[in-house]
């Protein structure tokens, strides 16, 4: 019982952080923006507004010793930052995308949890990559901003079935085989999108049951999407499930469980 009180409150933890970050439309918080998690997530945490950030980064190393979908990052100017745990790039990509008319370099790496080295390092190879560009600003500055999508065929369009096709034909349910991986994946992403808002904190086993596919089907679906890079699954205390919530989590093939998961789609 013990056990599972104390799941309880670690994925309640890692929940309010998601919905933080969600709400901030970011992927990391700074230590001050933890201090301002509600009081009963902190009292659970054994935080508070008080603390020094040296000390609260030793309590939140306790706390994310259970999830790996979060980790202390060191950022810009040395300061201390709690991030999702994924690619580096997508850090620099997401706050590029929220600014379209483009960032100096320097306004990019600020308030990032990357070190500086490390994201020149990313952003060069960004930038030989053309998904990242430069371009000049009104005062001939150097600016940098996402670069065009390419129009060959992306990863999306070689496993999503044509458009046409997908909208025309209402997606199978319940059905114990299913030949259009396609159409499974984008019926995937859509259940992803609505419960995680893209980049949510999901357990798989509410993605299996609002699917309600036969396990191959879930299964070889999750493995394709881990493939392709367009999830990222997490370890976890599984005490605060129960069994069929167990049952319906994902396990690979060396039978380690996951208990869940992020949509990331293309980088």
């Amino acid at each position: 019982m013990k056990n599972q009180s104390s799941g309880s409150i670690n994925i309640a933890i890692f929940e309010a952080i998601n919905q933080r970050m969600n709400r901030h439309g970011r992927d990391y918080l700074s230590m001050a923006e933890v201090k301002q998690l509600p009081k009963k997530v902190m009292d659970a945490a054994s935080i508070n507004k008080t603390m020094a950030v040296s000390k609260l980064a030793v309590s939140l190393r306790k706390i994310l010793d259970r999830n790996n979908q979060f980790t202390l990052r060191t950022g810009y100017a040395g300061k201390t930052y709690l991030a999702r745990n994924q690619p580096l790039k997508r850090f620099l990509l997401a706050k590029l995308q929220n600014k379209p008319t483009g960032l100096s370099p320097r306004q990019l790496v600020q308030h990032l949890p990357l070190k500086k080295m490390e994201a020149i390092e990313i952003l060069n190879e960004l930038m030989a990559k053309a998904e990242v560009i430069t371009h000049l600003s009104t005062d001939y500055g150097l600016n940098l901003r996402v670069g065009p999508k390419p129009a060959s065929h992306s990863a999306t369009d070689e496993w999503l079935s044509d458009e046409k096709s997908v909208k025309s034909q209402p997606i199978p349910r319940k059905s114990p085989q299913s030949s259009n991986l396609g159409a499974d994946i984008q019926a995937f992403r859509k259940v992803c999108e609505k419960m995680g808002h893209g980049q949510g904190f999901i357990r798989i086993h509410r993605v299996r049951e609002d699917l309600g596919w036969e396990s191959k089907r879930f299964d070889k679906t999750m493995l394709k999407l881990l493939e392709m890079d367009f999830i990222e699954i997490h370890g976890g205390d599984p005490s605060f499930l129960t069994p069929d919530e167990v049952a319906g989590s994902f396990r690979d093939h060396n039978g380690s469980l996951y208990v869940t998961m992020t949509w990331w789609g293309e980088a």
